[in-house]
């Protein structure tokens, strides 16, 4: 089990309604994204330790395709 944390994003409701559209279209959920986009910025400091993603067991998951 992945052990996260909880946190609460406040954003206008302007751009929840387009992030939330975007990431329809993209198939990824909007916690999956903050958790990306969260990690690239805390990596892009020289003096901090690099941060993995570790997508939750919860997530969803694109269909696989052959």
């Amino acid at each position: 089990m992945t052990d996260t944390k909880t946190i609460i994003v406040r954003v206008n409701p302007d751009l929840h309604r387009a992030a939330r559209i975007k990431s329809i279209r993209t198939d990824k959920s909007l916690n999956e994204i903050i958790t990306e986009k969260l990690a690239e910025w805390v990596n892009e400091s020289e003096d901090m330790t690099p941060v993995t993603h570790h997508p939750s067991p919860t997530q969803r998951r694109k269909p696989v395709t052959a």
